[in-house]
């Protein structure tokens, strides 16, 4: 759709606008002035003729209209010229200021023959956009977006005293794993079971986001601790299905995660650090306790269960 602030008003085209309304005004006070004089000729007319009236009081009636009739038009000739003043005034302004927004959206677009080697790379706001809030590596959020989420959603929730989950997710032996295969391999890995943790969740709210290099978070708003012990336990088995040869693990010949989480209602002096603490205290026992597990620490009490 073309963009109306895209078409600005030109300086002939604004002083055609001033003409018709100098014009029209123009013509609107000479018709006033007409009326206004054929009304007063008829009563000076009746004045006359009237036989009852006094020589005297015919005099002072006709000063009277005659004084009358010159404010009236001084007072039309004063709105006249005030009115043209005010429309000539307005369409300057209306035209910097038209021509200010153009020249805003004219600045903020992207010349394609600026720069041939990024001219396909970035097309829309909307590209720029994702490009600071989506991974590049796998596509889904990364940890800007989270974070600023987080908080987002924290202080939203805390009205309602709803529950918030968030689970820490760490890809076991990873760094054996990238010495294995190389890096390469170990990005694919990454894009693998990013794409499955994402299948995890359905919900508008819930989202998966990358943390760090082979680490990921899920957000869960609006979930208690039986539901994201659900959750944790889908996570653990999507990644198990996909089956991912890792000969250099501890545990097993394939790919496994380990899973923190923490729980709880949320309130107006919590923040988004204190939830990544305790998630991240929860991966911290699934790891030391033999990995490809979830374990789940006490958002209030701090003790790992």
């Amino acid at each position: 759709m073309k963009n109306i602030f895209s078409i600005p008003i030109s300086r002939k085209h604004q002083t055609s606008m001033q003409r018709r309304f100098i014009i029209f005004s123009s013509i609107l006070f000479l018709l006033i002035f007409i009326l206004g004089s054929a009304t007063f000729i008829v009563l000076m007319n009746k004045i006359q003729y009237n036989s009852t009236v006094s020589h005297i009081d015919i005099e002072n009636s006709l000063r009277g209209m005659t004084i009358l009739f010159g404010i009236m038009m001084v007072i039309i000739f004063a709105v006249f010229v005030i009115f043209n003043i005010f429309v000539v005034g307005m369409l300057e302004p209306l035209n910097l200021m038209v021509k200010k927004i153009n020249r805003t959206l004219l600045d903020a677009e992207l010349k394609p023959n600026e720069d041939n080697d990024h001219k396909d790379e970035i097309k829309t706001f909307g590209e720029l956009l994702n490009m600071t809030i989506i991974d590049k590596l796998t596509g889904i959020y990364n940890r800007r977006y989270m974070d600023g989420y987080l908080k987002k959603i924290i202080k939203s929730m805390a009205r309602t005293n709803s529950s918030l989950s968030l689970l820490l997710i760490d890809i076991d032996f990873f760094k054996k794993y990238n010495d294995t295969y190389g890096n390469d391999v170990g990005d694919n890995c990454i894009r693998i079971v990013a794409t499955a943790l994402s299948k995890c969740v359905s919900r508008d709210l819930d989202f998966v986001a990358r943390y760090g290099e082979e680490e990921f978070a899920v957000i869960l708003p609006n979930t208690d601790k039986n539901g994201a012990h659900v959750i944790a336990e889908k996570l653990l088995e999507k990644i198990r299905e996909c089956n991912i040869p890792h000969k250099a693990s501890h545990i097993t010949d394939y790919v496994t995660i380990s899973v923190g989480g923490t729980t709880s209602i949320v309130k107006h002096l919590q923040h988004a650090q204190d939830y990544i603490k305790a998630a991240d205290k929860a991966l911290y026992e699934s790891k030391k306790n033999g990995r490809d597990r979830y374990t789940f620490e006490n958002f209030e009490e701090g003790t790992g269960v």
